[in-house]
C-alpha cells in the first residue's frame, strides 16, 4: 500500500543509513499507513454505535465554499492540485472530521501521497515539538529519519480539530504549526477547525467554509444507509411532514440523530420534538466527541460543567427570546452573562465562557460581530427548559405576564416545547385562561372569527396537539366550550394537588 511512492522518499536518507536501516523505516511507514486505512475503512457512528460499518458505504461528498468557488469534495488529487494548503470551516457536527477521513482513504485508494492524520488537541508542548509529535504519530522509533523525509512533496497531512488546541498554550501552538507547514511546504496541508478560531489568520491556507447538506444531499445521505427500506419511507415521510425543521436537518449530525430517533419498530418519536432537541444538546455537549473521538470530551476553559452550561445556555436563550434579540453583540452578551452570574450564583470569567459557548460546545455562533444561537428552533427549545425548571410561584407569575403581553412572537414550536416539558402549568397557567377569555369576549358568537396572527397561532397549537378544531373560517364556540370543559377535568385541579406531586406514582 503506497509501497512505490515510499520506495521513492525513502531515498532521501542517502548513504548515510544502510540498506537494511531503510528497509527498516520503510517497513515502519508501511505499517502506518496499513493500520490507518484498515481502521479508517471500518468506523462506528452516531446512527451505528456497536457495530462497524464500511465508510464508502455511509460517506456522501461535501460541498465547500470558499470566496471565489463552490467545490463537490469528489476528487481530492483535482482539489489539492489547486488548493495545497487549506483551512476547512464547519460548526459542530458539520462532518469536518469525516471529510479528513474521506480524504486520507481517498489518498491511499488513487496512490495520491501519503496521509498523516492525527488530531491537533493530543499536542503537548511542554512534552514534545509539533514536528516530534507529527513524526511520532507514524513511529517513535524511527521519527528522526522520518523528519528528513517531510522534505519531500510526498506527504498529505491531515490536522483534526485546530479548535481544539490547549486554550492557555494556544499562541505557542500557532508558531509551531505555522513554522512546520513553512519548513515542509512543498507536502499539501488540510486543517480543519470549528468557526472563531481565527484559523484565517494562518498565511498559507486558503479558506473553506462546509456547506449545509440540501435536499439532494439528504435524501443521499438516508438512501446510502444500511436500515431497512420501509424506515428509509417513514424518515423520509417524516421529513416532508416537518418542514420546521429543514434548517436544523441539513447539518450531519443533527440527520443522524434524527434517524436514531426512530427505533427498531419504526417509531416515530420526532412529533415529540423535545426528545429530539435534547439529543441534539447532548450532542452538542459531551456525546458528539464521545462517540467520534473514542471517548475525548473537550475540557471547558470555563471550568462549568455541562449541567451549568446547560443552565447559562437556557437563561440566555431566555432572554434573547422574550426581548426578541435574535443577534446580540459581545458586550451585550456579557452583560447579560453578568445578570446570569448575579442570579445564578454561578461564578466564571466572560471572555472564558464565551469561548466555552462558540468553539467547545458551539450552542452560539458567530456572525460578524453578532452571537446568535444556530436555530430559533434551539433558542426556542433551550427557552423552554428555562420556563420548565422554575420553581411553581415564578411560574405562575411568567405564565400571567405571558398571558397579558402583546409584544412577544409566540409560536407553535414553542407552544410545543412548553407543552412537552411543562405540561400541567402551561396547560393551567396559559391555556385554560386564554380559552375562558376568547370565549368569555366572544359569547354571544357561535364562530369566533381568528383576525389576530398570535390567536390563529394558538389554535393552530390547539389543531395540532390537543384535538382538532376548524381553524380556516374561524372556531366554533361549541368546540371551545368542549374543549374547556375537557381541560378542566384533566387539568383544573390545584397544581399542588396529590396528582401533581411526587406521589402521583402511587
Amino acid at each position: 500500500m503506497l509501497k512505490k511512492l515510499i520506495e521513492n522518499i525513502i531515498e532521501l536518507l542517502g548513504e548515510k543509513y544502510t540498506l537494511n536501516y531503510r528497509n527498516e523505516v520503510l517497513t515502519a511507514i508501511e505499517q502506518y499507513v496499513t493500520k490507518k486505512y484498515y481502521s479508517l475503512r471500518q468506523t462506528k457512528n452516531v446512527i451505528f454505535r456497536t457495530e462497524p460499518v464500511d465508510f464508502n458505504q455511509n460517506y456522501i461528498p461535501l460541498t465547500l465554499t470558499g470566496i471565489k468557488s463552490n467545490i463537490r469534495l469528489n476528487d481530492i488529487s483535482e482539489f489539492l492540485s489547486k488548493f495545497n494548503k487549506v483551512g476547512i470551516i464547519g460548526s459542530a457536527g458539520s462532518g469536518k472530521t469525516t471529510l479528513l477521513r474521506y480524504i486520507a482513504i481517498k489518498s491511499v485508494e488513487t496512490q495520491y501521497k501519503f496521509p498523516v492524520l492525527l488530531n491537533l488537541r493530543n499536542f503537548n508542548s511542554l512534552h514534545q515539538t509539533f514536528e516530534d509529535f507529527v513524526a511520532e504519530e507514524i513511529s517513535d522509533r524511527y521519527s528522526d529519519e522520518i523528519k528528513i523525509l517531510f522534505e519531500s512533496d510526498k506527504f498529505l497531512f491531515l490536522f483534526d480539530g485546530y479548535d481544539e488546541i490547549d486554550y492557555v498554550e494556544g499562541s505557542d501552538f500557532i508558531n509551531q504549526l505555522d513554522s512546520f507547514i513553512t519548513k515542509f511546504a512543498l507536502n499539501d496541508f488540510v486543517i480543519t477547525s470549528r468557526p472563531g478560531t481565527n484559523i484565517e489568520g494562518i498565511n498559507p491556507l486558503y479558506i473553506f467554509n462546509i456547506e449545509p447538506l440540501n435536499d439532494d444531499d439528504i435524501y443521499l445521505f438516508i438512501e446510502n444507509i444500511n436500515i431497512p427500506s420501509q424506515l428509509k419511507r417513514s424518515i423520509f415521510k417524516s421529513i416532508e411532514q416537518h418542514s420546521e425543521l429543514r434548517e436544523i436537518l441539513n447539518i450531519p449530525l443533527f440527520l443522524s440523530l434524527y434517524i436514531v430517533s426512530y427505533n427498531s419498530r419504526n417509531t416515530d418519536l420526532s412529533n415529540k420534538k423535545s426528545i429530539f432537541f435534547r439529543n441534539i444538546l447532548d450532542a452538542l455537549f459531551s456525546q458528539h466527541d464521545s462517540a467520534s473521538k473514542l471517548g475525548y470530551v473537550r475540557e471547558k476553559v470555563s471550568n462549568l460543567n455541562k449541567d451549568e452550561i446547560e443552565k447559562v445556555s437556557s437563561i440566555l436563550a431566555f432572554r434573547l427570546l422574550f426581548s426578541s434579540r435574535f443577534e446580540v453583540s459581545k458586550d451585550q452578551v456579557f452583560s447579560e452573562f453578568e445578570l446570569i452570574k448575579n442570579t445564578s450564583h454561578l461564578n466564571f470569567e466572560n471572555e472564558k465562557l464565551l469561548f466555552d459557548l462558540t468553539i467547545t460546545v458551539n450552542i452560539l455562533i458567530k456572525s460578524e460581530n453578532y452571537y446568535l444561537f444556530p436555530h430559533i428552533l434551539l433558542l426556542e427549545y433551550l427557552a423552554a427548559i428555562f420556563i420548565s425548571r422554575l420553581d411553581s410561584l415564578s411560574k405562575v407569575n411568567f405564565y400571567e405576564r405571558l398571558y397579558h403581553t402583546t409584544k412577544t412572537y409566540l409560536s407553535i414550536n414553542l407552544f410545543e416545547f412548553l407543552y412537552e416539558l411543562d405540561e400541567r402549568s402551561f396547560v393551567q397557567q396559559f391555556m385554560l385562561p386564554n380559552l375562558k377569555k376568547i370565549i368569555y369576549q366572544n359569547n354571544w358568537k357561535k364562530v369566533i372569527e381568528i383576525d389576530d396572527f398570535q390567536l390563529q397561532t394558538f389554535f393552530e397549537f390547539i389543531h395540532n396537539t390537543l384535538r382538532p378544531i376548524k381553524v380556516n373560517e374561524g372556531v366554533s364556540k361549541e368546540e371551545l366550550d368542549l374543549l374547556l370543559e375537557s381541560l378542566n377535568l384533566e387539568y383544573g385541579k390545584d397544581g399542588n394537588d396529590l396528582s401533581n406531586s411526587l406521589f402521583d406514582i402511587l
